[in-house]
Parts: C-alpha cells; structure tokens; sequence
C-alpha cells in the first residue's frame, strides 16, 4: 500500500521503486522459480512500467482506492482465519502419542527429529525414519527400521478437528480427500505455533512424485526433492502393527 500510494504521487519514482524491489525478489528467492517470477517478479515489473509511463487519474480517488481496497479486503476475508485460528485447540503435549483416527491407530513421533521444525526434503524424510530410535528423540548411527512416514490414506484419516476426528476418506482413484469436519492445524498431529504446515507421506505419485497433507486436509502430490518438507514418524508396537510416521513441509 505505501509504495502504491508512493507511486500515485510521484509515479516515476515509484515505478523505479517497483523495479528494485523485483530484483529483491530475484535476490530472495534465489532464482526465477515459476511461483515467484509469475505471482512476484513479474507483476512487480509490469508495475514499475505502468507507472513510469501513466498517471492514475483522478489521483484523489486512485489513493482513495489504493488505501481503501486493501482495508476492505482485509476485512472481508480476513474475518473467517481469525475466528478459526482463535478457535484453534493446543494442549501443548508434544511427546510421542497414539492417535485414535478413522480406521487407524497410528502412534505418532515426539517433538525431535522424527518431528522436526526444519526442511528436508522425501529421501531425507525417509532416512530420518529409519534412523530413529524408539523413543522418537534421536538418530542412531544405524538403520532401526522402527519408524515409517505414513500413506495418505493414513494421514488423512488421523485429521482432526477440536480433538475429534474429522472423519477423513481418501478417494483413490480421483486423489482427493474428503471430510465430515474440515481439519485445522490443531494437536496432535500440528503444533500448532510452528511455522509447518505440511507433512510428506509415504505415498508416491511416480518415481519422482509424492503425495503432502496439508494442515488443512488437503493432499498434493510434490516433487520428492522439494526441500522445504521435514518428517514425523509413528511407529511399530507390540499392541498396534503398523502405526505409522508422518513428515511435514514448512512455508
């Protein structure tokens, strides 16, 4: 909004201001990756142009615009993640537990490395759960084999949603899930303060595809080299067979 409104009073300036901060972006990310030259990069530059050779006319009513829009989209789209994010549950227990879900009973990682708060990308996912002591809070320095990442089957049907489960079904053929109660990022699958909001599955698309929950329900088959993703793992007991482990992937 303040570099709109820079731009509306003096409009070569800001149409400067737009370009630098394309090649920011070109800086930040690193790279022209598809997502940040067609929603960041490139909008940003046909900006800087648009306004190095216009003038929004009338300008009293292009900076009512400029500051009312924004605010009015804030509001109106803001109102549903605010109630449900203020709504969301966290009983703070980040130890390994068993989670009741939908046809599954899978016990799931503690807070550590089968838990993690940093990226990795399905192999390192992978890896992680077969170093994983049992206790879910260190590597070892040689395969357990004790821990595994869950399929999405799985995940989907151990969602939650204020500490009942959300009746989750995994649509094979279509890949899609579906849910009696939409899930949010609530215990004890999420930690609820943490910048993750992706899971890595273990089940794969092809050879170079995997399936990720997202925090909200959602499944989406991802390269298995997208580095942003970490993993959580349940594991094997004497009383449940194949209780599972799930990684995740963080913004």
């Amino acid at each position: 909004m303040d570099v709109t409104l820079v731009s509306i009073i003096w409009p070569r300036f800001g149409g400067v201001l737009h370009i630098i901060f394309a090649l920011l972006a070109v800086w930040f990310f690193q790279a022209f990756s598809n997502t940040a030259t067609f929603l960041i990069i490139t909008p940003l530059i046909g900006l800087g142009l648009l306004y190095w050779f216009g003038r929004p006319q009338p300008r009293q009513i292009a900076i009512s615009l400029a500051i009312g829009l924004p605010i009015l989209t804030l509001i109106i789209f803001g109102i549903e993640p605010v109630l449900r994010v203020s709504q969301r549950l966290d009983d703070g227990n980040l130890q390994a537990r068993l989670v009741p879900g939908n046809g599954v009973n899978l016990i799931w990682a503690p807070d550590g490395p089968g838990w993690p708060r940093t990226g990795a990308n399905w192999d390192e996912a992978q890896q992680v759960c077969q170093y994983l002591n049992e206790d879910g809070l260190t590597l070892a320095p040689a395969p357990q084999h004790i821990w595994r990442l869950p399929t999405v089957d799985e995940a989907v049907r151990s969602m939650v949603r204020h500490g009942r489960n959300s009746g989750g079904v995994w649509d094979v053929e279509n890949a899609t899930a579906t849910y009696k109660t939409h899930p949010d990022k609530e215990f004890p699958l999420w930690n609820t303060y943490s910048q993750v909001i992706y899971w890595w599955t273990a089940t794969e698309v092809d050879e170079v595809h995997a399936f990720i929950i997202v925090y909200d329900g959602k499944a989406w088959p991802r390269a298995k080299q997208f580095s942003p993703a970490c993993s959580v793992n349940p594991h094997e007991t004497d009383e449940k067979k194949g209780s599972a482990g799930i990684s995740f992937l963080r913004d």
